[in-house]
């Protein structure tokens, strides 16, 4: 992981969020998708 203060582009940052969430949504059990979203 990486601090949001780094120097690292806003873009590159932001997928890392986008990327974090996404593989949570998949790795979680389906029967709580509509409960944790």
């Amino acid at each position: 992981f990486m601090q949001f203060s780094t120097k690292h582009p806003l873009k590159y940052k932001l997928n890392t969020i986008y990327n974090l969430v996404d593989h949570a949504i998949l790795l979680a059990d389906t029967r709580f998708h509509a409960k944790n979203i």
